[in-house]
């Protein structure tokens, strides 16, 4: 078995010692024959589908989509957001297929009574930056809530945990709309466009996975919409298997400042590539041999008004909060 096998196992008899109420688990890969695809669930969810692990899951959304689908169960419902057309297709047919009921999280946007969001883009409110407020009502609730989770996408993500756990209601666990709301108020996720500040006079960094091509669109979205008035340093470390030109491309644009790092990892890309790679979308970026070289030098470069986003890896991400927490 795999390390993530092992694990999920332990986790299944660690739930089981503790007697848990409710277990969330999330899929590793794939889903069809993911380790986390052995349990009995009351509902399950399938978010956005884009291309990631095509060496294992296919080359085509739809192949992919057939791997994510085989999480549904017979007359389980489950909680569908928004995808494309060729992955939606894929998903419906598996739930017809099974009886699951479908819950369609665009089709339900169309049938709500009151739905809308805004954020604050005010640049010298950091903590306020890029965090939505989400107004949604529908037959099942209604909720007016901000959003602890930065970008539009998690909007998206809102949505389809309220459709999650009102079919939770439904199957008899006591579940609220204040549970809901709060719920949504305080979600933390590490490494997904997370705000942290330093010690005073130090620059804030922003740290976001974005670990394919799919969430570094995101993450150039946000950075477009919410920092484009802010002076901005891109720390930019990828695994060498990862389509990292692609990302590149997507990314280094937006920033006024680059570096390329190694991450602490075998599978890394060599900073010197990445340096070279960029040259050809006009940026020049600097090549650090390490994260911490990467993060002083980016503390030189950045004025203090500035900030200094982290992307393309979450083992980059997680050796830098490793590095802060020594601070």
């Amino acid at each position: 078995p795999s390390l993530f096998e092992q694990v999920t196992m332990l986790a299944y008899l660690f739930f089981s010692f503790q007697r848990v109420d409710l277990a969330i688990l999330e899929v590793g890969l794939g889903g069809r024959l993911d380790a986390t695809n052995v349990c009995e669930p009351l509902v399950t969810a399938i978010t956005p589908i884009d291309l990631d692990h095509q060496r294992h899951l296919g080359d085509t959304l739809a192949e992919i989509a057939g791997e994510k689908a085989g999480i549904i169960r017979p007359g389980v419902p489950v909680v569908v957001a928004p995808q494309h057309a060729e992955a939606f297709d894929v998903i419906e047919a598996r739930a017809n297929l099974l009886n699951a009921p479908l819950v369609n999280v665009t089709e339900e946007l169309h049938d709500a009574s009151v739905f809308g969001y805004t954020a604050s883009h005010d640049a010298t409110k950091l903590d306020e930056l890029g965090l939505y407020r989400l107004r949604y009502e529908h037959a099942g609730g209604s909720y007016d809530v901000p959003l602890g989770l930065r970008g539009q996408y998690q909007v998206t993500n809102a949505l389809t945990v309220i459709h999650l756990a009102e079919r939770l209601q439904a199957a008899g666990l006591p579940i609220t709309s204040t549970h809901i709301q709060t719920g949504l108020r305080q979600c933390d996720w590490p490494g997904r466009l997370e705000l942290v500040r330093w010690p005073a006079g130090r620059v804030p960094l922003l740290l976001d996975g974005a670990h394919n091509p799919a969430g570094a669109c995101v993450l150039r979205q946000f950075l477009e919409e919410f920092c484009s008035k802010l002076s901005l340093t891109m720390i930019f470390g990828v695994m060498s298997d990862k389509p990292f030109a692609e990302m590149e491309e997507i990314l280094l644009p937006v920033a006024q400042q680059v570096i390329v790092a190694r991450v602490n990892n075998p599978r890394s890309a060599a900073p010197d590539e990445l340096a070279a790679r960029a040259a050809h979308y006009g940026t020049q970026a600097l090549a650090a041999e390490s994260v911490a070289e990467a993060i002083n030098l980016a503390q030189q470069i950045t004025p203090h008004n500035g900030l200094i986003c982290v992307c393309g890896s979450l083992y980059l991400v997680g050796e830098v909060k490793q590095l802060l927490a020594t601070l």
